[in-house]
């Protein structure tokens, strides 16, 4: 954690959860991995293959510093998460 401009320590951000993830899709927010997996219903792995195979645009978020985060593209998961639901939605029978 970095120092602040009076000598504490910042906090990390509070990670978004649940709603939260699916207003921030909504507004057009990237998401992180962690985010993604979470929306989809995936491993953190399964994203980063996701963004390798082109599944899923991502762009490296600035000032990330030596390992920049993966931001995934809105359009892309809101794609993705439509296609599982279809695919769950399908009736075997």
């Amino acid at each position: 954690m970095s120092e602040t401009a009076s000598g504490g320590r910042q906090r990390k951000p509070r990670r978004r959860t649940g709603p939260e993830l699916v207003a921030a899709l909504d507004r057009g927010d990237w998401l992180l991995p962690s985010e993604v997996a979470e929306l989809l219903g995936v491993h953190r792995d399964t994203v980063r293959r996701m963004h390798l195979s082109g599944v899923l645009r991502y762009r490296n978020r600035a000032g990330a510093g030596r390992r920049p985060a993966r931001e995934s593209h809105p359009a892309d998961v809101r794609a993705e998460k439509l296609r599982q639901e279809e695919v769950h939605r399908q009736d075997p029978s």
